[in-house]
C-alpha cells in the first residue's frame, strides 16, 4: 500500500495569515514555518536573501519535504517553491498560491515569465474576480487554475485533504 502523502501549509512566518493556516491545520494539513519575516517593507535584495534562506531551511531536511500531496504557499514565496520543483529539489502533486497579489505594472512582465514556468498543478486562491481576470490578461495564468475564493470564506476554499476531483 502505497503511503499517504502530507498536505503542508508552509509559512515563512507564524504572523503570515494565521487565521488561514490555522484553518488547514484543523483539517489535517502538518504546518511548517520558515523563520521569522519583518513586516515592514524591504529592499529586492534582501527579499531575495530572505527567500534565498527560507529556501535552504525548507530543502536542507530534504526527507521531509521531498514528497508533499496538496502545498499551500503564502504570496510570492509560492515561485520560490516552483523553482525548487522545477529543480526536483522537492515534489508535490498540487501548490496553491495563495495571497498572490500582483496589482504594480511595472511587475507585470516579472510575473508572466515566472507564470510560463508553471505546470498545471500549480494554482491559485484569488480574492476576487477583477484580480482573476487582471491575471488572466497581464500574466497569462489559465483561469482554470485560478479559485475565486472571498477572502475570509475559508471552507469554500478548495485545498482540503480529499480534494474535488476537477481540482
Amino acid at each position: 500500500m502505497k503511503p499517504t502523502l502530507p498536505n503542508t501549509v508552509i509559512q515563512q512566518s507564524w504572523k503570515e495569515y494565521p487565521d488561514f493556516a490555522d484553518y488547514l491545520v484543523e483539517l489535517g494539513f502538518r504546518r511548517v514555518v520558515l523563520g521569522s519575516v519583518s513586516a515592514k517593507f524591504k529592499s529586492k535584495y534582501s527579499l531575495l536573501w530572505q527567500a534565498f534562506s527560507a529556501s535552504l531551511r525548507l530543502i536542507l531536511p530534504q526527507r521531509c519535504f521531498s514528497n508533499m500531496r496538496v502545498v499551500v504557499a503564502f504570496g510570492h514565496f509560492a515561485s520560490v517553491i516552483k523553482l525548487l520543483a522545477r529543480l526536483r529539489l522537492i515534489h508535490y502533486e498540487k501548490l496553491f498560491c495563495f495571497a498572490f497579489f500582483v496589482h504594480t505594472t511595472a511587475w507585470f512582465r516579472v510575473f508572466r515569465k515566472l507564470a510560463r514556468l508553471d505546470s498545471p498543478k500549480d494554482h491559485y486562491l484569488i480574492f476576487s474576480r477583477s484580480e482573476m481576470e487582471l491575471y488572466a490578461r497581464k500574466l497569462e495564468i489559465h483561469k482554470t487554475r485560478m479559485h475565486y475564493v472571498p477572502y475570509g470564506h475559508w471552507e469554500s476554499a478548495p485545498p482540503r485533504p480529499q480534494l474535488p476531483a476537477q481540482l
